[in-house]
């Protein structure tokens, strides 16, 4: 969706493209008024955005709210279990989701959806890290987290590699009339909303999917140790991780 031109800059600059081409191939001063280009699908999303201006009005939303979070997640999970704010996170990064493929676009509509799957992200990422940390032996942890760093970029990956196929599968052409002659070309970088919508709802669907696992999943649903448990060779509540290695009034260590 970045530096996609609205659909009515573009359909003036295809125009204008005819124009020229019949000047250079023809010397013909086609006057632009003589084409009429008409989009088959037409689309919604173009704000003709740069790189910047998107990361300025939306990717800082996401980013932000994600750091917000984060520690939130993390707290969360010292209270009742990192499986709560995993859920959450899934929950919310659904029905996000579903709203990117229902709601119609605007950049400030998406920069609000923008901000709650920012929430999600920054649920998701501590409550996923913590999971981890609980559930591998402390000699392990460097192989937990490089497996699952690999797991994740081989989700991203596979979600990119079907919405890439599903976008390819919706292009945007364009019919051009001149003079009572039609031809049509497919507009190149350009895909019509069905596209987007059907990526989406891909999403949504990959975050009920896991957030039905971590219904069902039984780790997570203590308070968790902080990796206590892990050094200590046991289960140990949160309440007393922290206090397992403190001397006694005494100043003595216990036993």
């Amino acid at each position: 969706m970045v530096q996609v031109p609205p659909a009515g800059q573009l359909t003036t600059s295809v125009a204008q493209g005819v124009v020229d081409q019949a000047h250079r191939t023809a010397s013909v001063n086609l006057p632009i008024s003589a084409v009429h280009v008409v989009l088959d699908p037409g689309y919604t999303y173009g704000s003709g955005f740069s790189l910047l201006q998107f990361a300025v009005r939306m990717g800082i939303v996401l980013g932000g709210f994600a750091m917000i979070f984060g520690p939130i997640g993390a707290v969360l999970a010292r209270r009742v279990g990192a499986r709560i704010p995993a859920i959450a996170a899934l929950l919310i990064m659904g029905v996000d989701g579903a709203a990117y493929a229902l709601v119609s676009y605007s950049w400030v509509t998406f920069a609000v959806l923008n901000a709650i799957f920012g929430i999600g992200v920054g649920l998701f990422y501590s409550a996923s890290t913590i999971l981890l940390v609980d559930a591998v032996p402390q000699e392990q942890q460097g192989i937990g987290a490089g497996m699952f760093g690999v797991v994740q970029s081989i989700g991203a990956a596979l979600i990119l590699a079907i919405s890439t196929a599903v976008l390819n599968g919706s292009p945007v052409k364009a019919h051009i009339d001149v003079m009572g002659r039609t031809i049509t070309q497919t507009v190149p970088q350009i895909f019509a909303d069905r596209g987007y919508a059907i990526s989406f709802w891909i999403a949504a669907g990959a975050s009920v999917l896991g957030m039905a696992i971590a219904i069902l999943m039984r780790h997570g649903r203590q308070p968790t140790t902080s990796g206590a448990a892990a050094l200590l060779g046991g289960d140990v509540p949160a309440a007393t991780a922290g206090s397992a290695s403190r001397p006694d009034a005494t100043g003595d260590s216990p036993s």
